[in-house]
């Protein structure tokens, strides 16, 4: 980048500096000669340089009356009103080459610096896209599940939240798992975070749940959809119920989340959320019980539907990286011990 700066001050100075042919002959005369005096006159002391003044001013004068003498004759007047015309049509042409080149240099300046630049550009750009970036299938399967271990989990501590409520009724700090709930499928559908998130909630607002199911779907069809040439007449209806299913369960989980948002108008997918207070203000056990049935009977079971279709290899290899990379957002399995009680009860 200098050096293609430098090559353009360049022509540019090139440009706007003019030559000596442009000036008059006159004007071209007194230049030479005072280049010469010029190249002459370098004195090495104060007496030099003053004799060579006295020297200078009187070869002027002397120059002056020469001229003047023969300015007084009638060929030099009319040598003089030559020299004057062929003065003015030079710098006509002077101008007249100052624009072609100037036409001419806004086809070469940019040809030029383009040769400057370095070869590592592409050589051919064509005006096509490529098309949206997919995520992988596992990283969509992985994030619906992700989404139904949340559903799972806050599903079950709305219900114990209302069993051990005591007499006097819940406190605020009580309906943690309810504000959980509301705010957490918010922020899946859209990403956007209301006050009282608790990590839960920036986890949900992190999976982008739309985008996986739209992208699963792409895999579907790319997978298994797109062979069915190759299949038997069995194999093509049981691919087309499928797909169909895949299809519904990805509309119905976005529904169902959508649903514990907006059920008792408080709150919408379009609008910041309220505060966290409105929602703790109106709580009563019919809005937890919706919400708590909603998540469990709904949200889980489509996200079940969801991953299943893909068959239980996937399913098994993306729990298998839930476990090593999210463990605490998995289920939470009673020890065996307290399930042979339970039996033996």
């Amino acid at each position: 980048m200098p050096l293609q700066l430098l090559v353009l001050i360049f022509l540019i100075c090139v440009i706007n500096y003019p030559s000596v042919a442009a000036y008059s002959p006159v004007t071209q005369i007194r230049i030479r000669n005072s280049a010469k005096f010029i190249a002459q006159t370098t004195p090495n002391s104060l007496g030099n340089e003053r004799h060579h003044r006295i020297s200078s001013i009187e070869g002027c004068r002397h120059s002056n009356n020469k001229r003047r003498a023969q300015l007084l004759k009638p060929e030099s007047r009319n040598h003089v009103s030559s020299i004057l015309n062929t003065s003015s049509t030079h710098h006509q042409d002077a101008a007249t080459r100052r624009r072609e080149f100037l036409k001419v240099s806004t086809i070469a300046i940019p040809t030029a610096l383009s040769l400057l630049q370095p070869s590592s550009a592409k050589a051919i750009s064509l005006p096509f896209s490529s098309g949206p970036s997919r995520r992988q299938l596992e990283l969509c399967i992985v994030g619906v599940l992700r989404l139904r271990y949340w559903a799972q989990g806050v599903s079950s501590s709305i219900a114990d939240m209302q069993r051990n409520a005591p007499p006097t009724g819940l406190t605020d700090s009580m309906k943690g798992p309810y504000l959980e709930a509301r705010l957490g499928a918010k922020a899946a559908l859209t990403g956007r975070l209301g006050g009282g998130s608790n990590p839960n909630v920036f986890n949900m607002a992190s999976l982008q749940i739309k985008e996986c199911l739209i992208d699963g779907l792409y895999w579907y069809d790319e997978y298994f959809y797109k062979n069915l040439k190759n299949e038997s007449s069995e194999r093509k209806a049981v691919l087309k119920k499928q797909r169909v299913a895949l299809l519904s369960a990805s509309e119905d989980i976005v529904e169902s989340l959508a649903a514990v948002v907006e059920f008792d108008g408080l709150e919408n997918l379009q609008d910041a959320s309220p505060r966290s207070t409105l929602f703790l203000s109106m709580y009563n056990d019919s809005k937890a019980n919706f919400i708590q049935r909603m998540l469990l009977e709904r949200t889980v079971v489509y996200c079940d539907i969801f991953v299943n279709c893909y068959g239980g290899e996937e399913r098994d290899v993306c729990e298998k990286y839930l476990k090593a990379n999210y463990p605490n957002e998995m289920p939470k399995i009673k020890p065996i011990e307290n399930l042979t009680e339970t039996l033996a009860l």
